[in-house]
């Protein structure tokens, strides 16, 4: 049986809960998050990202993808409106339906796990871990329009997803994965999912 941290003990499925393990990537930018979601869909994991839903969320509001735009929709956009779309939206697809599991890439509330909980037969919390240096060094090199431009961009992004409670769930993850180089990351994470399946 799954262990739960005792936060969780007291959420309530849902009657029409999805029979589906679902993986929540709880993490800072920039610790490999996608990494591992290249893992899982190899292994046939169907992926759910909710940076992409707030980059398509900018483009419909007319917004261009700028570092100040997207912080500024993600600011007020929570998990559970955002997981409600995606997850509610693919749940009848043949996608969805035939995958080995379901990857959330990524949480950053309590509120959202509890989404989670209450919708998904079984919920498991992966935290990503990276140093500082680290995660500022390859924002320079991965040259996204929404990346952090500077030093200060890349706090104030920090600090907004742990606002939104990131740091209180991370530490609650039931495996943790620590960024090194792409190899290194794939192959942890890897062997947290034969973990997960056995």
């Amino acid at each position: 049986m799954k262990k739960i941290p005792f936060l969780y003990n007291d959420i309530k499925k849902n009657k029409d809960v999805i029979d589906k393990t679902v993986i929540a990537f709880v993490g800072l930018q920039l610790t490999r998050k996608a990494q591992a979601a290249i893992v899982a869909k190899r292994r046939g994991y169907f992926i759910v990202s909710t940076g992409e839903f707030i980059r398509r969320k900018c483009e419909e509001l007319g917004y261009d993808l700028s570092f100040n735009s997207v912080s500024k929709i993600s600011k007020y956009t929570d998990d559970c409106e955002v997981l409600r779309y995606l997850i509610f939206e693919n749940k009848h697809s043949d996608a969805f339906f035939n995958s080995s599991g379901v990857i959330v890439d990524s949480i950053k509330s309590f509120e959202g796990i509890e989404f989670l909980i209450k919708n998904f037969l079984k919920v498991i919390v992966v935290g990503f871990l990276a140093p500082t240096l680290f995660r500022y060094k390859h924002s320079k090199l991965r040259n996204r329009s929404d990346e952090s431009k500077n030093a200060n961009d890349f706090d104030l992004r920090d600090e907004r997803e742990i606002e939104k409670g990131l740091a209180n769930i991370l530490v609650f993850s039931d495996y943790f994965v620590l960024a090194g180089s792409i190899k290194e990351t794939r192959s942890q994470f890897e062997h947290i999912l034969d973990m997960v399946e056995k």
